[in-house]
């Protein structure tokens, strides 16, 4: 799925632009499952949690931010699905990627 697709490359600068315009174009694909699985906070989350290079790793995670945010601003239905990957989609905003023992929430 498009959407898909630009979630999954969330560290491009141009991803946000592509994000918004998939679904300004078609709003309904904010609440599109691929096989059930695959939604499309997971493939951002996914993206986000492999990189690595820490200088491409800020923009990265700024741009998948964006990208987000964006998603977000669609208001997708609120699945079970949706909530379980938002929770772990909510580590991007702190910018600590898959380590979420370093957020600042932890060490208060």
């Amino acid at each position: 799925m498009p959407i898909h697709y630009a979630m999954g490359n969330c560290e491009r600068s141009d991803s946000p632009q592509a994000v918004e315009m998939l679904l300004e174009k078609e709003p309904e694909l904010a609440n599109i499952d691929f096989d059930h699985k695959q939604h499309p906070l997971y493939v951002l989350a996914n993206r986000t949690n492999k990189l690595k290079d820490a200088d491409k790793r800020k923009e990265g995670l700024e741009n998948a931010l964006k990208s987000m945010n964006i998603y977000l601003s669609m208001s997708p239905k609120p699945t079970t699905n949706f909530f379980c990957i938002a929770a772990h989609t909510s580590e991007i905003s702190l910018g600590q990627g898959s380590s979420p023992s370093k957020s600042p929430r932890a060490t208060q």
